[in-house]
């Protein structure tokens, strides 16, 4: 099924499905062709239109029903977002971002059917959420609508709960052409990359496109960080949800640490407490007996409902009341407004008494959140509404009340819910998505301004119970106190030389899934060529690129994390060359990864046998026989064993020969791209040690062997170190041919100092067995190679370059 976004794209995908051998149906919302081109081209005859003529989940519902009974269940959704007319839009009513509410409730409603469908059909359903910002998910520079990027926030959470369904969020940049865009987004249909969840998508070169992801490279860990000065006591902040909760408490710590001004907006009027609660504590239980007293004696009957709001009304004045305290005795000021955040007109109403006192409100924290924890199946429209409403319609209302020229902070309350998806929490994901991309908006049209959007993971207390702190410990997701929750967020506030808005602060809430057992068998197809991998022209035997063995190690790895997100290569054993891929009229026409889980225990591992082979090319000879390339046994964990000690390196003793000699005298062949050996510190026939830095390369040199969570071009330099050794003591070349086993603890940074030590196992005339370490000065281990292997013979020296 595929929403109509009126535009000439709907229309070229929908011939493209077709052509791949799909029956696309089209559903077209209600008031989508206000927003559509009239001059495009007509969709075929054969093709079904679902047309809705009003925004009732109830007609989208029935509608699915009938067309379900008559043709059978759908194979996937593919949700179509309108481009914005204008980044005007910003309430969640306005123009096409009305639309998001239909995608939401159209997800709920297809569900059923996609999970039917990956149950009874061979191939994969799938749902995609495609719209329109800037080609760069909101990273770019130019004008995009932000709350339609709330779609990235569904699809995480679909992922997160439909384990059954493939989910990816697209951005494809406006100027694309309609088929282009849909070449995208095939291609992004047949990805294995499961670890994946959105990807952005903008013109590069004459008709090229360029592809990019999102990683969590800025996350902020919970260390202590020098906190700068850029407030005084004459900074004003207005903000939403300030009077209570974890905004109450970094309002508190940022009013101790740099005494400012806050008006504090909040839902709860402020009202005198009721005489029959002044006589009682904090004690809950005797708040409640007080109020069912109060209700009895007004004739009423004292029903649950009925106590837990004359209690919670005394509680809330409470909370507001002792915070306003915390801040005043900390040496601010603080005044409490309250008023709808969502509203914009009637909160600049509420507000002026307040912005009279203080003068111009320099600074916004929109911390004010709703939740509505359900699967997406159990979700309601009016959940949709009141969760979305208060991040999406709050942050318009709250910018709209004051002059932005004025402001020198805007700061957000998102959450990692949204950067990574949480079960239970798609509306939630979605506003805070929305809000990431809002402040990136801001800061793009503001940059004298400080911005930052705080992707929170969970606070301890509040909402993580002490039974859920010890679930979250279990599954190794981080907690945050409120000491250093609220520390991070005065330093990050208060700091200097701003980087990126968006900062994460906790990892991701999900786990691996643990509800299917059977063993997974599967394959993926490759093709690969020099063009696409122009990295490898600086791995050249004589005048022929080819793909180094630790790449194929790598890529085989990578697979299998594709296949089973949350787990991370920890081991791969018994790796052997079989016949190694040259970029010469040898290359086959695509490569195939055979991988095969032979076992797993829940949440903890999984051990993956993989093969690489091929059938067709020049190089094949014309028959169908699979010829192999690589093999080897795979073990994924979901944490990582910490990192064993290696011996100290001492640097007193040492020999110092230059890296870069071994390069120039064709001992070594490797280009500049895989040039890391610095030092050779010693060397000797047990083994040696040698200094090593690597630059980084750009992703697109890369190309589609670009590292993850693995450094393959440092484990390269274990086969260099081989070679070094090999011509020291036999003059001759070498090429790899096999590893027992390879450990992998954690990744090897580039532009920085690392060491590599050899020992010696066995050696010949023509073979060289060695067991090779990859670690930091101190001794603490990146890598482990047990047992590598490698054929050694004269004839190669000449192929090397050796003078």
């Amino acid at each position: 099924m595929l929403t109509d976004d009126g535009s000439a794209l709907a229309t070229a995908l929908a011939e493209a499905l077709q052509g791949q051998g799909w029956t696309p149906v089209i559903l077209r919302f209600a008031g989508i062709s206000a927003f559509g081109n009239s001059k495009r081209k007509a969709f075929s005859k054969e093709t079904s239109v679902i047309e809705l003529s009003s925004s009732a989940e109830t007609e989208l519902q029935s509608s699915l029903k009938s067309f379900s009974e008559k043709h059978g269940s759908f194979g996937g959704f593919i949700h179509l977002h309108p481009a914005a007319k204008s980044s005007s839009e910003t309430k969640l009513e306005d123009g096409t971002n009305a639309f998001l509410k239909q995608a939401f409730l159209s997800a709920k409603n297809i569900y059923p059917a996609l999970r039917e469908s990956a149950q009874s059909r061979n191939r994969r359903s799938h749902f995609l959420a495609v719209a329109r910002l800037d080609g760069e998910l909101g990273m770019g520079s130019g004008a995009f609508n932000a709350p339609s990027s709330g779609l990235s926030g569904l699809i995480k959470t679909a992922g997160v709960e439909w384990p059954d369904v493939f989910c990816r969020f697209l951005d494809l940049q406006p100027e694309l052409k309609a088929e282009t865009a849909a070449n995208c987004i095939l291609q992004e249909l047949q990805d294995p990359d499961l670890r994946i969840s959105e990807v952005g998508y903008s013109a590069s070169g004459k008709s090229g496109t360029a592809r990019m992801t999102v990683k969590p490279k800025n996350v902020r860990d919970l260390t202590t960080a020098k906190a700068g000065k850029s407030l005084n006591e004459k900074s004003v902040f207005l903000v939403s949800g300030g009077a209570r909760g974890v905004t109450a408490e970094c309002v508190v710590k940022l009013a101790e640490t740099q005494p400012c001004n806050f008006i504090l907006l909040g839902r709860s009027p402020l009202e005198d407490e009721p005489e029959w609660a002044k006589s009682v504590g904090e004690d809950k239980i005797k708040l409640k007996q007080a109020a069912m007293q109060v209700l009895i004696e007004k004739g009423e009957k004292p029903t649950p409902q009925k106590v837990n709001q004359l209690v919670g009304k005394v509680e809330a004045g409470r909370a507001i009341r002792k915070n306003m305290e915390r801040i005043q005795n900390a040496g601010g000021q603080a005044e409490y407004v309250s008023a709808d955040v969502t509203d914009a007109k009637k909160m600049k109403a509420a507000i002026a008494p307040a912005f009279k006192k203080y003068g111009a409100v320099t600074g916004v924290i929109h911390g004010a959140g709703v939740l509505a924890d359900k699967l997406i199946e159990k979700k309601t429209a009016e959940d949709y509404d009141a969760v979305c409403s208060t991040k999406i319609d709050g942050i318009n209302a709250l910018l709209k009340s004051v002059n932005p020229k004025n402001l020198t902070h805007l700061l957000l309350f998102s959450s990692a819910a949204g950067f990574y998806g949480n079960a239970g929490q798609s509306d939630y994901a979605m506003g805070n998505e929305a809000l990431n991309r809002i402040a990136l908006l801001f800061k793009q049209n503001h940059p004298e301004c400080h911005v930052t959007s705080f992707n929170w993971g969970p606070w301890e207390g509040g909402m993580v119970s002490p039974e859920l702190k010890k679930l979250f410990e279990e599954r190794n997701v981080e907690v945050i106190s409120v000491e250093a929750g609220t520390r991070v967020f005065v330093e990050e506030v208060s700091s200097a030389g701003q980087v990126n808005p968006l900062v994460l602060i906790g990892n991701s809430m999900v786990v691996p899934n643990e509800a299917e057992t059977d063993l997974r068998k599967w394959e993926i197809t490759r093709e690969i060529n020099l063009p696409a991998n122009p990295i490898f022209k600086d791995h050249a035997i004589g005048d022929n690129p080819v793909l180094p063995a630790v790449h194929a190690m790598s890529w085989m790895a990578d697979a299998c994390e594709q296949g089973l997100p949350g787990f991370k290569l920890s081991r791969c054993s018994n790796f052997k060359v079989l016949n190694g891929v040259k970029f010469d009229k040898s290359i086959a026409d695509k490569y195939t990864l055979d991988l095969q889980e032979i076992e797993r225990e829940d949440g903890k591992y999984a051990e993956i046998e993989v093969k690489v082979s091929s059938k067709s090319g020049v190089g094949n000879s014309g028959n169908n026989r699979p010829r192999f390339h690589y093999s080897t046994q795979v073990r994924l964990e979901q944490q990582l064993p910490k990192a064993p000690l290696h011996d100290r390196i001492d640097l007193s003793n040492t020999h110092n020969l230059p890296g870069a000699a071994f390069y120039q005298d064709g001992t070594l062949f490797h280009g500049p791209k895989f040039q890391g050996i610095e030092q050779v510190l010693n060397i000797n026939e047990q083994g040696l040690t040698l200094e090593c830095s690597l630059l980084e390369n750009s992703g697109l040199e890369e190309g589609q062997f670009a590292s993850q969570d693995f450094n393959p071009f440092a484990l390269d330099l274990a086969f260099q170190a081989m070679l070094i050794w090999a011509w020291r003591f036999h003059r001759s070349g070498s090429l790899p041919l096999k590893t027992e086993t390879f450990e992998h603890f954690r990744k090897v940074p580039f532009e920085t100092r690392f060491y590599l030590s050899m020992s010696v196992n066995r050696n010949s005339a023509t073979a060289l067995s060695a067991n090779l370490f990859l670690h930091d000065e101190a001794g603490l281990m990146y890598a482990r190679m047990t047992g590598a292997e490698v054929t050694l013979s004269k004839s190669l020296n000449a192929l090397f370059g050796k003078k």
